[in-house]
């Protein structure tokens, strides 16, 4: 039972070593081959025209909503339910961020919570910018219907899929970007495929793709035909201008090399994952146990296993006998306007009714490919004999 000991960890195989290796021995350590072929890897896996990476899916949220001119007297909205990051990144631009409950069922952006804010805020003048949803725990927050609103209600849709490479929906892999602007995606280690850090951008808008690419290096190019205002001194290979206001936002090509490895196991990882997910429904079936109810026709990564239990007491009595017995565990996620720095803003008040619920009664549990079938027998066994004594 070594593999138990956390909610999630990454997949490492002699291929991805040797990947990483073969960087180490190359002239490139950045801004080379890597890199590039990593961003080609992720489109081709994905299905969208274009893919920029970045040092994480943080850098890479904020230079997306930077690119699409968000910033001050812009309106972002997302979920509360997501890692703060989500929300952050529209903070970093200037932008004015509002939270939309989760369906209960889904967890994801709740649609009829989400026209019911937007008729309102139509009346006040206060339409969104962009709306961020978000693949939580990698389920698909169905593209096309949030597609259809944001033509009727002209906002622009940037999917946080940072749960969600592998993901895919009737209409496609998620970050193919047939229904929204651009799709973000994470490589952290404890995501189902790994760069060690970093993240993309996808999208198939060629525009935007080049955008991304000076906004993630300072702003700055040596290619000419972008470049303003050329003097006698472009001619030098030297020559390089600064034309808009970026960051150091780069992915190595040792991370690069990684992820470009695990990609390559992408499809076997979702796999697993979904049948160590069923097993836990079986196990579970039983017990008063909700389980997160994964869009139709969609397939979900599953990068999260959360259960939510029939209170707060019985969650908080099986997260402590797990520990106990030295399984780990995580919640997630604390809503984001409950941090005291959302609180300082205008959040003090806020109260989002699924999403507290969730909060309140919701636990993840490991699933990670280096589980095995003992593993998830034993894990739901230890919760079914808590829920039992109590």
């Amino acid at each position: 039972m070594s593999n138990i000991h956390t909610y999630s960890c990454q997949d490492i195989s002699d291929s991805d070593i040797e990947a990483v290796v073969s960087v180490l021995r190359s002239p490139h350590l950045t801004q080379g081959p890597a890199t590039e072929k990593f961003e080609n890897d992720v489109a081709a896996f994905t299905g969208s025209k274009f893919s920029v990476a970045f040092n994480s899916a943080t850098s890479a949220l904020h230079a997306t909503l930077s690119c699409l001119n968000v910033k001050e007297g812009s309106i972002v909205w997302t979920t509360a339910n997501t890692f703060a990051a989500t929300a952050n990144a529209a903070l970093y631009c200037g932008a004015t961020v509002d939270f939309v409950d989760i369906d209960q069922n889904s967890l994801n952006i709740s649609l009829e919570a989400l026209e019911k804010k937007l008729i309102a805020s139509r009346l006040k003048g206060c339409l969104p910018d962009v709306v961020i949803p978000v693949h939580f725990a990698g389920n698909p927050a169905c593209p096309e219907k949030l597609y259809q609103l944001s033509k009727d209600y002209n906002f622009l849709i940037v999917e946080d899929a940072s749960h969600a490479f592998g993901s895919k929906f009737h209409c496609g892999m998620i970050g193919k970007c047939d229904y929204s602007d651009a799709c973000i995606f994470s490589f952290h280690a404890v995501k189902p495929v790994t760069a060690g850090e970093g993240g993309a951008v996808t999208s198939n808008n060629d525009l935007l793709s080049k955008q991304l690419k000076l906004f993630r290096s300072h702003g700055i190019t040596r290619e000419r035909d972008i470049q303003k205002n050329n003097d006698h001194f472009s001619k030098h290979s030297w020559f390089y201008q600064q034309i808009m206001l970026g960051f150091n936002y780069r992915m190595s090509d040792l991370h690069a090399a990684l992820g470009s490895s695990q990609i390559l196991r992408a499809t076997e990882f979702c796999n697993k994952r979904n049948e160590l997910a069923k097993l836990y429904q079986k196990q579970l079936s039983g017990e008063k146990i909700v389980f997160q109810q994964i869009t139709s026709n969609a397939i979900s990564a599953y990068h999260l296993m959360t259960l939510q239990f029939e209170n707060e007491s019985a969650r908080d009595g099986v997260n402590e006998y797990l520990i106990k017995n030295k399984v780990g565990t995580n919640l997630h996620y604390i809503p984001v306007y409950r941090h005291p720095y959302y609180q300082s803003l205008k959040f003090a008040d806020t109260f989002l009714e699924n999403t507290e619920r969730y909060y309140r009664t919701a636990l993840s549990v490991p699933l990670h490919t280096k589980l095995e079938e003992r593993d998830v027998i034993f894990i739901a066994n230890l919760i079914k004999e808590k829920l039992t004594d109590d």
